[in-house]
């Protein structure tokens, strides 16, 4: 029995969906997924129900059910059949949006073996149900058919029909042989999965489920250990090239240690001898090299070269002889946003890599065969944002250690074995905006998790944990272990944020920068008043705490008097059409200043909103904001007079946009909609507009001018598309930016730069104390 499910034909058979030449294989919590909703038409599913039949357990991590569906929506997208086949029901559950219908195959019914499969399709099930206690949602492999034999019984489990074939009596021996072969594969399958599981599957593309349940109390327990005073501490400098120097990586015989030094623009990676400090610069080509890891229980060093405009490639350097470094091996291509984050299989043959989803919403960890030079989502990213931040393999090269963070909630570690792909909760982040670095000790039995001044041990067997406080002023966003009690770390504080205002983009004269206002602070994220052109707000630590400023030509005045005694977060600031009130996004809650009083106004009604973007309406009396409400992000509005929270879209909805005219948009799917259209009864056509550049992953990054759509989706290259004509430019930008304001005065942009501090790689000792 095959099914059509709106454009495509599922043949269960081959777990398979296919639409005139486009084929694809389902991976198999996918299949299972497709064929659950394919029994229960025409009616909304609830998230436990899914739990309870196709995972077939108790519990399963809102994360995990969500990566599933988002994988189950992305094999289900078709280019002539736009509307999706899964629509979520907020708060009920799951549909599909079209009815599944059976269409019969006359030739499976007249092969000789049907009868035998059918009749052994139980058996095969109850096998089955075994395998799919280590399947999981988050492994979205997308190539490798998926090793599981099932024909239609998922589907009809109770319906099952046996045709009586009358094959001719000189066959009936070659029947009853092949019903004995295949008894004999049940039993030897049986004996496979119920004997011998402690077999590890070497298979790098098999794909396997994850189980993410978190334990709360144990988590909670984990967070209130008091971390003792660590004794005999020792901070010295262990780099001294002029520039910021980061990412130091020990070695795995622990006789050298890399590291990435960025001056003057130009990025270099060194090693380093730790038994006589001589020292090395790699080079290649005259391209920029980061170092990013190395290979297991290796010398290999995996790096990222680039020439920041069109070169980017995955490469290593053999260093068994530093003395003696012969030229890169290239391995893969590498989008430019890659964040320097990949890892190498202990055998070298694949490659774990972190880089943006289909919707440069999130980050997804993929895996990449280098013999096939084949890749596939490992952890895909679940339509959240941010994703996956961090990835560091094990000193034995058989898990994974990942940080995973969605907008608006706390941050968890994950530990995945890479063999199995089973997965579970090492740690869970007390509060969602503090920052964590990680690292693997070199016994493979712990992980370090530092937190401002605390260092945690964490056992990755039975996640006891102990903790340490070390004489830390710093955040610091790298760190490698040379032993249990001896580690090399690097500040996060290399860059510092400048205001500048760029004049002449996309057009024939030379750019010019102007720095707008000096400081030794981080100054970012300004934008400009329309009645008086040369007054700007911005957000800067000059007083050792963020707070919102306003600048003009010869006066900086200080606006905001956020409390000195808690860290603040400050995002994007939006003044209103009549300038009287400007509205940002304060440690995750939206508030407003009034410039003529300074009184600061929040909104109580949205303290629970998950917000990452908003706009002012037209009449200054009015919010639009996006927020993610069951896991899809949707476009609201809030009324500041009558206190009414109203939904406009109901199918996604994010990086609100608004152009000189008034005009509001938004993205979904890489689309660019016009929401005013759409709210407006009058207007009978929508607007919509596919995006060809690249998106930029930050809303901060993205705007409207003149009818163009500027990204900044790479610090050095601004793009632009006419949201008409479809028209593409891209110019190269004189530094590294971030954010983009574009001024009413033609071809005048607001943006923040950033230029590297000078740092060190330091090198912190203490007294040793037993590991948990």
């Amino acid at each position: 029995m095959q099914y059509k499910l709106g454009p495509w034909l599922l043949l269960p058979a081959r777990c398979i969906i296919s639409s005139k030449v486009i084929e694809r294989e389902l991976d198999p919590l996918s299949f299972k997924l497709i064929t659950y909703f394919i029994s229960q038409p025409d009616r909304i599913i609830p998230r436990q129900e899914l739990v309870e039949n196709v995972w077939q357990q108790s519990f399963v991590d809102d994360n995990a059910i969500n990566r599933a569906i988002s994988e189950l929506r992305k094999q289900l997208t078709h280019p002539e059949h736009k509307a999706p086949l899964i629509k979520t029901h907020y708060r009920k559950g799951y549909s599909l949006t079209v009815t599944p219908k059976k269409v019969i195959n006359d030739a499976e019914n007249i092969t000789a073996h049907t009868a035998v499969t059918t009749d052994l399709a139980t058996d095969l099930d109850t096998t089955q149900i075994t395998t799919n206690e280590v399947l999981d949602n988050s492994n979205d492999i997308k190539e490798k058919s998926p090793k599981v034999i099932n024909t239609e019984s998922t589907i009809t489990a109770n319906t099952t029909q046996t045709k009586t074939l009358k094959p001719a009596i000189k066959f009936s021996s070659y029947r009853w042989l092949l019903i004995l072969l295949v008894l004999l594969l049940t039993i030897n399958l049986f004996i496979d999965f119920n004997i011998d599981v402690k077999v590890v599957n070497d298979e790098p593309n098999t794909p396997l489920a994850i189980t993410t349940q978190t334990n709360k109390s144990d988590i909670e327990t984990l967070q209130k250990i008091t971390p003792v005073i660590a004794k005999n501490v020792n901070i010295t400098a262990a780099t001294w090239n002029i520039g910021s120097e980061t990412h130091p990586l020990v070695s795995p015989d622990k006789n050298i240690f890399a590291y990435t030094n960025k001056n003057n623009g130009i990025t270099s990676s060194y090693i380093k001898s730790l038994s006589n400090q001589q020292e090395i610069k790699l080079t290649y080509n005259d391209l920029h090299i980061s170092a990013m890891s190395w290979q297991p229980n290796s010398r290999i060093l995996l790096v990222e070269t680039t020439d920041l405009k069109s070169q980017c490639h995955y490469a290593t350097f053999d260093l068994s002889n530093i003395n003696n470094i012969p030229e890169p091996r290239l391995i893969k291509e590498c989008d430019k946003q890659a964040r320097s984050m990949a890892q190498l299989s202990i055998d070298g043959n694949t490659m774990f890599y972190i880089e943006l989803d289909e919707k440069k919403l999130g980050q997804e960890i993929y895996q990449y065969n280098i013999k096939t030079q084949k890749s596939t989502v490992l952890v895909p990213s679940g339509d959240a944002q941010y994703g996956v931040t961090n990835m560091l393999i094990s000193p034995n090269g058989k898990q994974l250690l990942y940080r995973w963070y969605e907008r608006n909630s706390p941050a968890k570690l994950y530990l995945l074995d890479i063999a199995t792909r089973e997965q579970r909760v090492l740690y869970e982040q007390a509060e969602e905006l503090s920052s964590v670095t990680i690292a693997w000790l070199p016994d493979g039995e712990h992980i370090g998790v530092l937190q401002e001044k605390t260092l945690s041990f964490i056992n990755i067997h039975n996640r006891a944990l102990n903790s340490i406080e070390l004489p830390i002023k710093k955040y610091l966003s790298r760190m490698s272990f040379l032993d249990s009690n001896q580690l090399f770390s690097s500040e996060a504080a290399s860059t510092q944020a400048q205001v500048a205002q760029i004049d002449n983009i996309f057009s024939k004269g030379e750019k010019k920068v102007t720095m707008l206002h000096r400081s030794d602070s981080n100054d970012y994220y300004p934008t400009y008043s329309r009645k008086q052109q040369n007054s700007h707000y911005f957000i800067s630590s000059r007083t050792n705490q963020y707070q919102i400023w306003q600048a003009d030509d010869s006066t900086e005045k200080q606006i905001s008097n956020f409390s000195t005694e808690e860290q603040q977060a400050i995002y994007v600031l939006v003044l209103s059409d009549n300038e009287e009130y400007l509205l940002f996004n304060r440690n995750n809650q939206l508030e407003f200043i009034d410039l003529k009083t300074g009184v600061l106004h929040s909104i109580p009604e949205l303290d629970q909103a998950k917000v990452s973007s908003y706009v002012w309406s037209n009449n200054d009396k009015t919010i639009l904001y996006s927020t993610i409400k069951d896991k899809v992000s949707q476009i609201w509005q809030f009324n500041l007079l009558t206190r009414e929270n109203t939904q406009l879209t109901f199918e996604g909805g994010q990086k609100l946009l608004k152009n000189e005219r008034g005009e509001v948009f938004y993205i979904n799917d890489n689309t660019l909609f016009n929401l005013t259209y759409e709210q407006d009864k009058n207007t009978q056509n929508a607007f919509t507009k596919k995006i060809t550049i690249t998106l930029a992953q930050c809303w901060c990054s993205i705007a409207l001018r003149d009818d163009y759509f500027y990204s900044l989706g790479d610090p050095l290259s601004l793009a632009r598309m006419h949201i008409l004509t479809g028209e593409v430019e891209e110019i190269a930008l004189p530094q590294d930016s971030m954010g983009i304001v574009l001024k009413a005065a033609s071809n005048k942009l607001l943006t923040t730069l950033t230029n590297e501090r000078s740092t060190q790689v330091q090198r912190i000792s203490w007294s040793a104390t037993p590991l948990p």
